[in-house]
């Protein structure tokens, strides 16, 4: 029960901060706003069981392994370490289907309030998916002291948030060099989850893996704070040049 209250954290705080970072400077114009929402939630279920699974069964019999990531050898771990970030950062852009969400790409403010959105609810979505899979493994931590997991909270907002960040910087590209901000997405992606995996593995200790888990995300989070303050610049530059009618005037 503890993952499923702290996922719950999670979702209302992740809320919070989409409406005071994202909703409030721009989203009241969207169409079918909330349906996109929830067409984004179950994506990491899809992409997880649908497509990495496989993928991931795939690679493991090609290099003769097991699913146990302890005994994994450290070389494969870089080869292993690419199916997430190509496989999520590809189906977040699965709202692109819908016309009016493409136009919307069209002006890079849209772009980049809606990467943010769909990202963080991605990244919601994930959060309970983890928390339905830890409560099955990790009974104990389930039924537990309830702050034990204050962890788990910390981890998957700042995944939801660093999922929306992603997702907007592929959002940003789409319709200039999407191959190049794809890319882009996918390294953000890739870098982040090194500490991650090496701890999974065995090789650092929690404390350690979190170090370059952070630098990343600083990083992350000033590439995109960066591309907004200059979109809020442009937002706010007067329009200049003459007045060609005036209503009222003959």
């Amino acid at each position: 029960m503890n993952f499923y209250l702290w996922a719950l954290l999670v979702t209302l705080v992740g809320i919070i901060i989409l409406y005071f970072w994202a909703g409030k400077w721009g989203l009241k114009g969207i169409k079918y706003l909330y349906l996109y929402f929830l067409l984004c939630l179950p994506l990491s279920f899809l992409v997880n069981f649908a497509i990495k699974q496989p993928l991931g069964s795939l690679l493991l019999s090609l290099f003769n392994l097991g699913e146990d990531r302890q005994n994994w050898p450290l070389w494969f771990l870089p080869i292993a370490n690419l199916l997430a970030p190509f496989t999520e950062e590809g189906i977040k852009l699965l709202p692109i289907a819908f016309s009016d969400v493409r136009n919307f790409l069209n002006e890079k403010k849209m772009a980049l309030i809606l990467g943010i959105t769909f990202g963080a609810c991605f990244g919601i979505g994930e959060t309970w998916l983890l928390a339905i899979l830890f409560t099955q493994k990790m009974p104990g931590f389930a039924t537990g002291s309830f702050w034990l997991l204050i962890g788990f909270f910390y981890e998957r907002l700042l995944a939801v948030i660093g999922h929306g960040c992603m997702t907007a910087i592929v959002f940003i590209g789409f319709k200039h060099n999407f191959l190049k901000y794809y890319l882009i997405a996918v390294a953000f992606h890739y870098f982040a989850n090194v500490g991650a995996a090496l701890y999974q593995s065995g090789y650092l200790s929690a404390e350690v893996a979190y170090v370059p888990i952070f630098g990343i995300f600083i990083l992350l989070f000033s590439y995109i704070f960066r591309i907004e303050r200059q979109l809020r610049k442009l937002e706010n530059i007067p329009t200049k040049g003459l007045i060609l009618y005036k209503r009222g005037e003959q």
